[in-house]
């Protein structure tokens, strides 16, 4: 009977003790201190193979409430934020919101994604020069005039153009 009591009694120690250096974060000396115990029995208890599960248990369980707990903040944010983005008072503000929401749930924000359809804009300008310069010259490329107001200056020929600069025999 005095075993049991001697462990359980361990146990509640191990607790107080593993609460002050997971919980409250104390030093050796600081839990000693707390405990009124020397600081040789503060180490041989954390040296004990209980004492280390008990600590270990503990770290677990605080580790998890710390996981929860932000998980419920995240949550929260994300409708804060989701309601910016949707209500928001100003452009700016509901902007802003959506940039972050995206970040968050790992989309680019929207000068990104400008930044990338002009790259990929470019890209298939450059495969099209590509495929141009690929032609031989016996086969000239057949343009069609622009149509009203477009792009090209009124007076620009483009019945015909040659591969190579030089070759053209307007």
């Amino acid at each position: 009977m005095t075993e049991y009591m001697e462990s359980s009694e361990s146990n509640e120690l191990y607790v107080r003790l593993a609460e002050l250096v997971v919980v409250a974060r104390l030093s050796n000396r600081q839990c000693a201190d707390s405990l009124n115990v020397s600081m040789r029995t503060i180490q041989r208890w954390r040296n004990d193979p209980a004492y280390k599960a008990i600590e270990h248990d503990m770290r677990a369980r605080v580790f998890n409430e710390i996981v929860d707990n932000a998980a419920s903040r995240m949550h929260r944010m994300i409708d804060v934020l989701t309601d910016i983005a949707e209500n928001g008072k100003s452009d700016i503000a509901r902007v802003r919101a959506a940039e972050v929401l995206g970040r968050w749930v790992g989309l680019d924000s929207p000068r990104q994604v400008q930044q990338q359809q002009s790259d990929d804009r470019l890209k298939v300008v450059e495969l099209l020069l590509e495929q141009r310069r690929s032609i031989s010259t016996s086969s000239p490329i057949v343009m069609p005039p622009p149509a009203p107001g477009g792009l090209l200056p009124p007076g620009y020929r483009t019945t015909v153009v040659a591969d190579h600069p030089g070759d053209d025999d307007r």
